[in-house]
Formats: structure tokens, C-alpha cells, sequence
């Protein structure tokens, strides 16, 4: 990791950051155009171990082993934990003693391919938790990084950054940069991306929120469904064929 380590250091302190964002926003929307932004997001490829459904969309509700990276749902291993007291991994059998031996573990992930481990580490160290610098500019090296890669997430997250503003690693605040690097994200499948355009558009562009919230609603999001609702009483849109198939869809993605 020795190569990921010089790189963060020179990225976090290079003055054309935001050169080598926009590099990497211009590559997304190469690869992602002509993508349909409003289809509905592959269901996810592998399986809680637990509970044997799918994955759940949403990455923030699985649970990743930074050993094996083997993943799970949220629900069913805090289920596991309250009940059994397992603190260790089910499929490797492993648990982490400290903060420094989970980072060696994670690097590890990155280096044999698993980039998704990219998006904890920059999440580590945007919050500034376990001894990681703080700062959303030291962990735009990661999400760049898991970007360059092909996972959806860094796309979103680098979006984040311009939304917000983090002018003192060279990122401006920039709503424009940030819609497009959403708009990237989303045409991948990322639905953490599709949930921030449904906040950005619902004041100005109300009739494309409900697009995104449909997608979401597609994959049983309760929230995205009850704002789809509040659109339809509030006569926003009228009752059709389409959002009969989105309440269909909904409600199989939730039993």
C-alpha cells in the first residue's frame, strides 16, 4: 500500500485537485453516456449470509469484513450480535483487536481489488474517527480512488465534497459539479445518488424528484415511496400506469 500512501499524501497537498476531479468526472460521463439515469438498479449480486435475501441497495446498510471482505446485512448482524454476542466475522471467523491492525486489513482489501474498501477509509477519514485525519480534502484521495475504479459510491461522494465546499484542499463549492458527479453516480446504479437529487431538485425541478424517487421506490425505499404519496395527494402528478407499477414494485421489494 506503500504506492496508495505517497499518492494520498501528494494528492491532499497538489494545489490542481480539483483538476484530477474534473479529469475523473469527465471519464464518468463518458462511460456512463447514453445510460438511462431512471432505470431501476441492479439487484445486488451477492447474498446476506444470514438471511440469504440480496444485499440491501445502500451500502451504509451492509456490513463489511475489512478481513475477508465478506458483507451482510445491517439489520441481521446487529440482530446476531444482540443475540449470540458475536463480535467476530461469521465467515472468517476474525475480529479486529485495534484501529491500526483494521487499517492494514483494509489496505490489504484495496490492494487485492476490492475498491469498495476505498469508500471506508475516506469515510474514516472525512469524519476524522479511530485516529484518521480529519477533513472531507484527506479523503477525496480514497473516494477518487474507488472513482477510478468503476464503484458508483466515489462518484457520489466526490459530489458531496463539491456540494459542500472543501476550499482549503482545492475544491470549491460548486452545485453545478456536484449534480453532474451525482448524475454519473446514478447512471450507475447508485442509489445514495438518486436519494441527494430528489433533495436538489424538489424545490426548482419537482417532476424530476419524483423520477429519482420512483427508482428508489423501485427497490422497496419506504422513504422515496411516501414522498411519491405526498406528491400525488398534494396533486403534484396524476395517479398512472407507471406509478401503479412503482406501487407494485414497492411492495414486493418489501415483503
Amino acid at each position: 500500500m506503500a504506492s496508495h500512501q505517497s499518492r494520498r499524501m501528494n494528492y491532499i497537498i497538489n494545489p490542481d485537485i480539483a483538476t484530477k476531479l474534473e479529469e475523473q468526472l469527465v471519464i464518468g460521463e463518458n462511460i456512463t453516456r447514453g445510460m438511462n439515469m431512471f432505470r431501476k438498479p441492479p439487484t445486488p449480486s451477492d447474498t446476506c449470509h444470514i438471511c440469504l435475501d440480496p444485499l440491501p441497495y445502500i451500502v451504509n446498510d451492509q456490513i463489511i469484513c475489512v478481513i475477508c471482505g465478506f458483507r451482510t446485512c445491517r439489520k441481521c448482524k446487529k440482530k446476531d450480535i444482540k443475540i449470540n454476542m458475536r463480535w467476530y466475522c461469521d465467515i472468517c471467523k476474525r475480529g479486529l483487536k485495534n484501529h491500526a491492525k483494521e487499517r492494514k486489513h483494509i489496505e490489504d482489501r484495496i490492494n487485492k481489488g476490492d475498491y469498495l474498501h476505498c469508500i471506508l477509509l475516506g469515510d474514516y477519514h472525512r469524519r476524522g474517527e479511530a485516529g484518521y485525519e480529519g477533513g472531507v480534502g484527506a479523503s477525496l484521495y480514497y473516494y477518487h480512488l474507488a472513482a477510478e475504479h468503476g464503484v458508483a459510491l466515489g462518484y457520489k461522494l466526490i459530489g458531496d465534497a463539491y456540494g459542500y465546499g472543501a476550499s482549503n484542499h482545492g475544491v470549491k463549492k460548486d452545485l453545478a459539479k456536484c449534480v453532474r458527479f451525482l448524475r454519473v453516480a446514478a447512471k450507475m446504479g447508485c442509489v445514495e445518488a438518486h436519494q441527494k437529487l430528489i433533495e436538489l431538485c424538489k424545490r426548482d425541478s419537482p417532476q424530476v424528484a419524483l423520477r429519482h424517487a420512483a427508482v428508489l421506490a423501485r427497490v422497496g425505499n419506504e422513504e422515496a415511496f411516501t414522498y411519491i404519496m405526498d406528491c400525488l395527494r398534494a396533486g403534484i402528478f396524476d395517479r398512472n400506469d407507471e406509478f401503479d407499477d412503482v406501487v407494485r414494485e414497492f411492495r414486493e421489494n418489501r415483503r
